[in-house]
């Protein structure tokens, strides 16, 4: 036998037993099995078959009768048939792969050659691609790359075509010349296939190419057995969000996925006829962001009851999702993702896992930062280490553009490698060749608990451990190391550190060898040195050496040694390690050689490219041997601390943080340290040793208490362990700084905590923070914590805060009384804002009159002294709502009526500084945050256009001027100078605060959950110029959006519910559970139309569905309804739907005009929705306002009686409900929120039957808080009813009677689309009830065909 394949031995034992000789008469050629019973051959091979039944014989290790089938019908020019064997089966055989022609690639055909053997002898030769083409019995050639000298290919027919993985990618068939011709794979599949044979379609895993699949794969495996420590795939957990959000943003088809379906709604916004069509005709097909901007101003600017039916569904199908598409195809097109996390939070894990995931179905790369040099150009090294070819990430890019797919490149740890400023370099670099290279995707990793900056535009994603996979995790080491855990002592006692995967890798090494050892007290550095204990029994095994000699422990010792005092704590030399090594264990050959088994058992990794610098496989673990070696040193006192502090404090020495932090957790000098007052300048690193759990904590703690050094992570997590008293400095401290200073040190460790939408549920954890003990003083730090971190820019913080505090004053009360004592003269409106509004919230869902009073008085004695009031429109609104509701909770009028707006306050215009003409591009400084700042506000931004309102007009709807008895309109652009002026000057905005705006993005007008510093300052401007413009100039209410205001248009009172910046929040939603319908309701039911063919549904005879009007409840109580939409949408044939809608509403009417209304609607036509309705919520108040508030009572004007036209008898109805609609979610996830829409029975109901708004969607009496009236939902039919015996009270006592018209819809679309097929009746229907009964005005029926 002869082959000079160059597989490994498992594939090339498996090409020898799979690939036989066969014969048919006199014909000699090659099979090859692709299933235990099944081979492939040529078809002119046993062509003798067909024609005279000569048998076919394959030889294995004897004769085997083959049965021939053919895959291509008779006269169809394909040269390729199965064969299967006679009672004969073996295991091995080879795998069909359909891959493409490439001309890169080394490929090898085997076969038994006549010339050679005489068809006996096994042969290989070396090939490559040459020509494809589109001849039907072969469609590829090749051309030999080998020395073999053959004058003839007579024998190889049938033989296969093998890639470098050993797969068939073709059968040879042709003899062309000097060259062979086969069939690809790929051009026979289907066949194979309709013939029950696997065909393999992953071609891209074996192209092994430069640039192709199979080589990164190849890479991937390389760099995660480099990773080795780091990474045990049996023992990962994964995390469903994370994946998925890397997922979007590494993977082609996510982005073409999600392009589709926007696609698919722009494409159905063109195609229709829709009520918004005209406002689309200058729309550019591919700017979704300005189609989504266009159907929300149009949607705003429109009465829903006016819109069309297919239009109401357009935009209930779609506008929703529309936005959150939108949102998710801007995350798949970053190209940039840092992925970071403090150590020990299994960054390197989690980047190994995901790279051996993705590589099944894309290009992976995965780097380590610690290989690459200073001293080498970043672009050849990443092109080396990805194994791509020098310079060829243009090739890459090309590649995947052929393959509709992405190439992502994984960078992990940045800061273990070379140096900041070499990385900061790169990353330019690399920032630049992406945007040349647009299929080419970068995730880096690094730690972010040292002060590396990158200054380049990126997403973030941050680690933090196992988060809620925790207890999984737990489950799944605890099994692998067979920890036995049954009474769960060990999690109780340690589960927070086993949120760190760093830690519970390393506890279960070590329980797993002696569990008692850990029922005790220990610090890391026991751990770590224990850890090393039970690796080196291995290691001595290694070098053949006594293990009580402990030689690991010494070896690392030495290594940390070295790299503390004489490598500023970085990697060291292999030769060095070596030479330590060769000192220890002498005379050793290198594999049993003492550095070798350190290297094996991962205690320390190769770094650099040729491995010639050494790392210490877990960093942490380093810096706490190199904390030991210091501690043991023969410095005195004094010069150890002074080393440390040298150290600590200068930014030089960055590279020792690592190693101080984890000192300071242990060291008997730490307290001597504190002492010194220059340990103030690395603070940081002094609270960073906190979260190691040493013996230290009390001292630093109380260190950093004198000192008013605070962090919101500390006070966090050493809440338990801090005293109210501790809180109470770090507050007086906040609260005396001003709040530039105060958002640059403080606000920016907020935002550590949220700062994307991923973010949402750690933060939920972070702020359900409850006290070990259940009192004041426990619960006052929790408020101080969530008070303070309402400074964050970012308003999804301040909501979810905001709910959160809702929820503690319901349950303490005195929680309420303490925050607005702490907080009211706080210099940041947005903290006070949260606090009022809370407080706002908390009193709604309480009606607790008794406390809404004492608030009330607490309101008035600290914003409404001396006829001055709160410079912010929102803290002003949520002040005067308490102080109404405080009134309506308690009868009185006392509080409202105790202010009198305007208020005395100064004059806006007298805080313009600088005039308009010296506002340039640099008015708020020099840095890329400032200039976005003066964007924001001077640019094409929707700030300036939607908010400020430039987008439609010049001058203020709100604010006017009386002069005479004219009226004028504020120019926008004097409140857009107000507002710069009071960012700058009242609020004392910087550019070192413009700074921490680099390279930061507010997501967009639609769902902000992140803003920048700069849009905080700007709205905080805007709300305080609001406050003042009110108290100086006349107030129009700008929800009326009024272009040429008169004098009848000017409130007599200025509200801040005037302006349009009043909040429409709701503070008493609080979760989920707040918005959920009523669904225990039982109906009649529906029609049963699934038998019923759609010729027949839709025949004028096919009697028409009546209107459900009332429903039960689970006790048998009957409950009438007031408006209700029902129908269904069944499946039809032939990929139809049967479509029915129904709408009902009912209104009031006097009895003695009962008959003039029914011999008039028996002739109406109600399809149109002419008739009254309230099918747009209001947004102008809140659901627990309704009808008490001023708020609501504004509004009232939109609420009238209704008249019918005709001349002669005439009635008037009024109609039965109003309703409240709920936009502003933040803080929550509104994908979770249902009941955004509410009805309620109108405000003379409520008011004649003394009734309330109390949980949403719910009215109750206020005699009893008996459910009166509620939303409910039984599948398609949602609306509101209430109960007959109030509502049987109500027609009583007033003498009227209920009246509903209805209309509906009835038609047939295909399946998907908003295309009607055939018919399309418009239904119209009459009823009253009185009397305790139903009757029929006019009977449902099809009304466009009257």
């Amino acid at each position: 036998m002869q082959m000079s394949m160059k597989y490994p031995i498992d594939i090339r034992k498996a090409i020898y037993a799979s690939v036989v000789p066969v014969k048919c008469d006199t014909e000699r050629g090659t099979a090859f099995f692709i299933a235990p019973n099944t081979l492939v051959t040529a078809r002119h091979i046993v062509a003798q078959n067909a024609v005279n039944g000569v048998p076919v014989i394959i030889s294995t290790d004897k004769q085997v009768l083959c049965d021939v089938e053919y895959i291509a019908e008779e006269g169809v020019n394909v040269d390729v048939v199965l064969l299967r064997c006679k009672d004969y089966q073996q295991e091995d055989h080879l795998k069909l792969l359909a891959a493409e022609f490439n001309e890169d690639r080394q490929l090898t055909i085997v076969g038994y050659p006549k010339e050679f053997g005489n068809c006996s002898d096994i042969i290989s030769m070396e090939v490559q691609d040459r020509l494809g083409n589109r001849k039907e019995d072969y469609d590829t050639t090749v051309v030999r790359t080998d020395s073999l000298a053959f004058t003839s290919y007579k024998g190889f027919s049938g033989s296969p075509v093998l890639n470098e993985k050993g797969s068939v990618i073709g059968i040879t068939v042709n003899q062309l010349g000097g060259s062979l011709g086969y069939a690809s794979i790929k051009s026979l599949a289907t066949r194979f296939e309709n013939h029950n044979v696997v065909v393999s379609k992953d071609w891209q895993s074996e192209d092994f190419s430069p640039c192709g699949r199979g080589t990164s794969q190849r890479q991937v495996e390389k760099a995660v057995g480099y990773a080795a420590l780091r990474y045990n795939r049996d023992l990962h957990v994964s995390n469903a969000t994370l994946d998925g959000e890397l997922d979007l943003f590494a993977q082609r088809m996510q982005s073409i996925d999600l392009e589709e379906k926007l696609r698919k709604i722009e494409s159905d916004a063109l195609g229709y006829n829709f009520d918004f069509s005209e406002s689309l005709n200058e729309y550019q097909k591919g700017d979704y962001d300005n189609l989504q901007k266009i159907l929300y101003n149009w949607h705003n600017s429109h009465k829903e009851k006016n819109f069309t039916s297919f239009t109401l569904k357009f935009f209930q199908d779609n506008y929703i999702k529309f936005s959150e598409l939108i949102e998710e195809w801007h995350r798949s097109q970053k190209q940039i993702v840092l992925f970071k996390g403090k150590a020990g939070m299994g960054k390197t894990h989690y980047v190994c896992a995901t790279a051996e995931r993705l590589c099944k179905e894309m290009n992976v790369y995965l780097l380590f930062g610690s290989r690459f040099s200073e001293d080498q150009d970043f672009e050849s090294q990443l092109c080396s280490m990805m194994g791509i070819g020098e310079n060829a990430l243009q090739k890459l890019n090309g590649k995947m553009m052929e393959e509709n797919s992405n190439a992502l490149i994984i960078i992990d740890a940045l800061n273990e490698g070379a140096t900041e400023n070499f990385w900061n370099v790169a990353m330019k670099r690399m920032e630049t060749l992406l945007k040349l290279y647009d299929r080419l995707k970068l995730l880096i990793t690094y730690r972010d608990d040292e002060d590396f900056d990158l200054s380049i535009p990126c997403s973030i994603i941050e680690l933090r451990g196992f988060e809620d996979n925790t207890q999984e995790a737990i489950q799944k080491y605890f099994a692998h190391y067979q920890i036995d855990d049954t009474d769960s002592n060990i999690q109780k006692r340690y589960f927070a550190e086993f949120s760190e995967p760093l830690f519970l890798t390393m506890f279960c090494v070590v329980a797993s060898h002696d569990l008692r050892y850990m029922m005790d007290n220990f610090t890391y550095s026991d751990l770590f040195h224990q850890y090393i204990k039970y690796r080196n029994d291995m290691v001595s095994k290694g070098v053949d050496e006594d293990s009580h000699r402990n030689v690991t422990e010494n070896a690392l010792m030495k290594f940390a040694n070295y790299s503390l005092y004489y490598n500023q704590c970085s990697d060291i030399s292999r030769q060095k390690a070596r030479h330590y090594a060769d000192q220890i264990c002498r005379n050793r050959t290198w594999s049993n050689n003492l550095l070798n088994w350190i290297l094996k058992e991962n205690l320390m990794l190769s770094t650099g490219q040729q491995g010639e610098r050494l790392m210490f496989g877990y960093q942490k673990m380093g810096d706490f041997l190199m904390a030991d070696i210091f501690m043991h040193n023969k410095m005195t006192d004094e010069a150890k601390v002074d080393f440390i502090l040298e150290k600590g404090t200068r930014r030089e020495y960055a590279s020792y943080r690592r190693f101080i932090i984890a000192l300071l957790s242990e060291w008997e000098l730490t307290p001597q340290l504190l002492e010194r007052k220059i340990a103030t300048k690395m603070h940081h690193l002094i609270l960073a040793s906190l979260r190691y759990h040493g013996k230290n904590n009390q001292a630093i703690l109380k260190w950093m208490q004198n000192n008013s050094i605070f962090s919101v992570r500390i006070l966090h997590d050493f809440l338990q362990d801090l005293t109210l008293e501790v809180f109470m400095v770090a507050h007086h401290v906040l609260k005396s700084a001003d709040m530039a200073h105060r958002d640059k040190a403080w606000s920016t460790m907020v935002n550590k905590e949220y700062s994307h939408r991923l973010d949402a549920q750690w933060f939920a954890d972070f702020i359900s923070i409850i006290p070990r003990d259940d009192t004041d003083q426990g619960w006052g730090k929790v408020v101080v914590l969530l008070c303070w971190m309402c400074t964050s820019p970012h308003p999804y913080v301040r909501g979810a805060v905001m709910r959160k505090l809702v929820e503690i004053f319901c349950n303490k009360t005195q929680m309420a009384h303490f925050a607005l004592n702490e907080f009211f003269d706080c210099n940041d409106p947005y903290v006070v804002q949260v606090i009022t509004c809370a407080i706002y919230g908390y009193l709604l869902r309480k009606r607790d009159a008794t406390e809404a009073a004492k608030i009330a008085d607490l309101i008035l004695q600290f914003f409404y002294q001396d006829h001055k009031a709160p410079e912010d429109i929102l803290v002003r609104q949520w002040t005067m709502l308490t102080l109404a509701l405080a009134d309506e909770l308690n009868g009185i009028s006392t509080y409202f009526g105790a202010i009198k707006p305007p208020f005395a306050s100064e004059n806006p215009y007298d805080l313009v500084v600088d005039k308009a003409e010296s506002i340039t591009k640099k008015y708020f400084g020099e840095s890329e945050g400032s200039w976005k700042m003066y964007e924001t506000l001077y640019g094409f931004s929707d700030f300036r256009r939607y908010i400020i309102g430039t987008n439609s007009r010049a001058n203020s709807d709100v604010f006017l001027k009386k002069e005479g008895t004219h009226v004028k309109t504020l120019l926008l652009a004097d409140i857009i100078l107000m507002v710069a002026n009071i960012a700058k000057h009242d609020f004392r905005w910087n550019d070192d605060l413009g700074k921490l705006d680099d390279n930061v993005y507010s997501e967009g007008r639609y769902n902000n959950l992140t803003e920048r510093f700069g849009k905080k300052y700007l709205w905080l401007a805007l709300y305080k110029a609001d406050a003042l413009l009110s108290d100086h100039f006349e107030v129009a209410d700008g929800c009326n959006c009024l272009y040429s205001p008169t004098e009848k248009d000017i409130e007599l009172t200025p509200y801040p519910w005037h302006t349009r910046e009043y909040s429409r929040i709701d503070p008493t939603i609080l979760n989920a559970s707040d918005t959920q319908d009523y669904t225990s309701f039982q109906a009649d039911e529906l029609e049963n139309v699934e038998m019923v063919t759609n010729e027949q549904w839709l025949s004028e005879n096919h009697p028409i569905q009546k209107p459900r009007l009332m429903v039960k409840d689970t006790d048998g109580s009957e409950w009438i309804v007031l408006t209700c939409y029902d129908g269904y949408r069944l499946d039809a044939e032939e990929g139809t739907v049967k479509d029915l809608f129904l709408f009902s509403n009912a209104a009031f009417i006097k009895y003695k005009e009962l008959e003039i209304f029914w011999r008039w609607a028996a002739m109406q036509n109600f399809y149109g929705r002419w008739m009254p309705e309230r099918r747009n919520g209001s947004i102008d108040y809140l659901w627990n306002e309704y009808p008490w508030a001023e708020t609501y009572k504004r509004t009232l004007r939109d609420v009238d009686d209704w008249e019918n036209p005709d001349k002669g008898a005439t009635f008037k109805i009024n109609l039965s409900y109003e309703a409240q609609l709920q936009e502003e979610w933040i803080g929550l996830d509104e994908a979770e929120m249902y009941l955004k829409e509410v009805s309620i029975p109108n405000h003379l109901v409520m008011e004649a039957l003394n009734l309330y708004t109390a949980e949403r969607g719910v009215i109750r009496a206020k005699s009893d808080n008996t459910i009166v009236a509620r939303n409910f939902s039984i599948g398609k039919m949602n609306g509101l009813v209430m109960r007959k015996k109030y509502l049987d009270q109500y027609l009583s006592d007033n003498n009227l009677a209920l009246v509903f018209y209805s209309l509906g819809e009835k038609y047939i679309i295909q399946k998907g689309t908003y295309q009607s097929m055939g018919q399309r009746y418009d239904l119209s229907g009459a009823y009253c009830y009185h009397d305790n009964s139903f009757d029929e005005i006019q009977p449902m029926h099809i009304s466009n065909t009257l």
